[in-house]
């Protein structure tokens, strides 16, 4: 309880922070995309999981400049959300109510795997949960070695206050809709796409951003070699 607790409570406040993350959930429930909603979820819980256990377990042996891996995934995320963004806006243009309604409520194997793998990618591009890894456990922990036990405590601590966080924020959005007129839908359907694109060049700003300032990857020392790797271009 010492670990879990403040680990939880730490991730209550990085869940709330503004970021693609929080408008891609938000938006798929204002959508009425519950199915996609959950595999979104799903999708980022197993990327976590993975991050936390590599990260973790390795994490003195990290090099200096990983943080480039990031930013790569960080590209591949921006392309996904922008596909994803204009294939919603087209079917919210064209489509009926009805007829996206039963959109919705289909799941095909590519929008199964084309959800999953952007949850995915987006959070192992996440400057907030890397520094929060890199930065933030070994603050509240007070150590740099982490046995297999710590980490699965440090995990569901996060997971807890993940689903925490977005069941209330999701669940009352999807029940929220369900009092919108046809045409209210539609407009929000069209907003909710509108901010998927958005999010996917928001995503690739982030990564230039992240390249030519100092910000979450820096403070992290995974791009301390940066400036000197641009001395010679």
């Amino acid at each position: 309880m010492e670990l879990f607790l403040p680990v939880f409570l730490a991730f209550v406040v990085i869940c709330l922070q503004p970021g693609p993350y929080l408008i891609a959930m938000t938006s798929l429930a204002l959508d009425g995309q519950w199915k996609s909603l959950i595999i979104f979820w799903l999708g980022a819980a197993t990327a976590g999981t993975v991050i936390y256990v590599i990260v973790l377990t390795s994490f003195n042996l990290i090099p200096e400049n990983f943080g480039f891996v990031f930013l790569f995934l960080k590209a591949i995320a921006a392309v996904m959300f922008v596909s994803m963004g204009l294939s919603s806006l087209n079917r919210s243009l064209s489509e009926t109510q009805k007829a996206s309604l039963r959109t919705q409520q289909r799941i095909t194997k590519a929008h199964f795997f084309q959800t999953m793998s952007s949850s995915f990618i987006l959070t192992c591009s996440n400057p907030y949960v890397i520094g929060f890894i890199f930065a933030g456990i070994p603050a509240i922990t007070g150590q740099t070695s982490f046995t297999l036990i710590d980490i699965l405590v440090i995990r569901v601590a996060v997971m807890s206050a993940d689903v925490l966080v977005w069941v209330g924020l999701c669940v009352p959005l999807l029940f929220l809709r369900r009092y919108f007129s046809d045409g209210m839908l539609k407009k929000i359907n069209i907003f909710a796409s509108t901010i998927m694109i958005g999010i996917g060049l928001f995503l690739f700003a982030n990564m230039i951003y992240h390249v030519t300032a100092k910000g979450e990857l820096y403070d992290a020392g995974l791009l301390g070699l940066i400036e000197q790797n641009l001395g010679y271009i």
